[in-house]
């Protein structure tokens, strides 16, 4: 599993126009055709836009629980200490 540093929906004249995954080590992305530098960027066309936006959401929620466990570990591993 790959775990995305930012993901950005790129609107242009208020339409969806792309979606943008960017990790920190971009050796994570190697095997991926089009990566560049730790950075994937996947067109939008009219018929996906609202998909977009719910895959947006989707990964911030994901990410975000990812980081309070993390959090969440530490402050236990410092309390036991």
């Amino acid at each position: 599993m790959v775990l995305s540093d930012h993901v950005e929906l790129v609107k242009k004249w208020w339409k969806i126009r792309k979606l943008v995954f960017r990790v920190s080590n971009p050796k994570l992305l190697g095997d991926i055709p089009m990566s560049n530098m730790g950075k994937i960027e996947m067109k939008i066309d009219d018929r996906s836009r609202q998909e977009a936006k719910n895959l947006t959401a989707l990964i911030e929620f994901q990410r975000s629980v990812f980081l309070l466990n993390k959090k969440n570990k530490r402050l236990t591993t410092m309390r036991e200490e």
